[in-house]
């Protein structure tokens, strides 16, 4: 955990059921510096989308997306080269199938997080492709579900980004989000088996964050999040798939 006024922030990771850390394809970053935090979902049916996700959440954190003049096409291409210059163009030994996943690029979820101080007003912007959600929670009532607002919203087939700049010129299928904030705020960033967990727990009466605060709360959080995933995963409320949390306070 990393602790400095006004933001403290910790974050959560698990790979599905079988894999290993090394297989895992989402990531999350954060600067406290800048106020910047970001979470992606690299699509497993692609190849290096977990470096894709990186190449992401980093970014966004070295430089806002939300600042940039030209917005994506300003801020994507360098990404794009960057993975490019990541993967090996012609890896030895891989089957045909695996050498044209290679060619189509990698694919992932987005989400980024930047927050505005000012002597008189709090505010907050969170852009999205895709289903890696925020929620912000305040006085134990959730305030902001975005870009998802219902579990029914979920699908196979969410917005993604792409590392290939075969697209240029078009926009990807963003959301944005503008709002105000107050101290003692909390902000849960999650990818989408978590976040699916969560509004479903949500429709059924539930406070889901009160079970992440829980755990939050625990000597040993990281040993004691792992634990509960699996539990979970074992009664079907949560689906098999990588997982990641990262959660804000907005201090006093």
């Amino acid at each position: 955990m990393t602790s400095q006024k006004p933001f403290r922030w910790s974050s959560f990771s698990q790979p599905k059921k079988g894999h290993s850390l090394a297989e895992y394809e989402d990531s999350a970053a954060a600067d406290l510096s800048v106020c910047r935090f970001a979470i992606a979902d690299g699509a497993s049916e692609s190849s290096y989308s977990g470096e894709w996700a990186n190449k992401l959440t980093f970014g966004f954190i070295e430089n806002s997306l939300l600042q940039a003049p030209n917005g994506w096409a300003d801020w994507l291409p360098p990404l794009q080269k960057l993975w490019a210059n990541s993967v090996p163009a012609s890896p030895e030994n891989i089957s045909w199938f695996a050498e044209e996943k290679l060619h189509d690029g990698a694919f992932a979820t987005f989400l980024g997080l930047e927050f505005t101080l000012l002597p008189n007003e709090r505010t907050y912007q969170a852009i999205a492709v895709g289903d890696s959600c925020l929620f912000h929670v305040r006085d134990d009532k959730l305030v902001k579900a975005f870009p998802l607002q219902a579990a029914s919203e979920f699908s196979s087939r969410p917005a993604l980004l792409s590392s290939k700049p075969r697209s240029a010129g078009k926009t990807p299928m963003e959301k944005r989000l503008l709002a105000n904030f107050l101290p003692g705020d909390i902000f849960y960033l999650m990818t989408d088996a978590l976040a699916c967990w969560f509004l479903t727990e949500l429709e059924s009466g539930k406070k889901p964050w009160l079970d992440l605060n829980d755990i939050r709360s625990l000597p040993t959080p990281e040993m004691f999040f792992e634990t509960w995933v699996t539990t979970q995963r074992e009664s079907a409320a949560l689906k098999n798939d990588d997982i990641t949390l990262l959660v804000i306070d907005a201090l006093e």
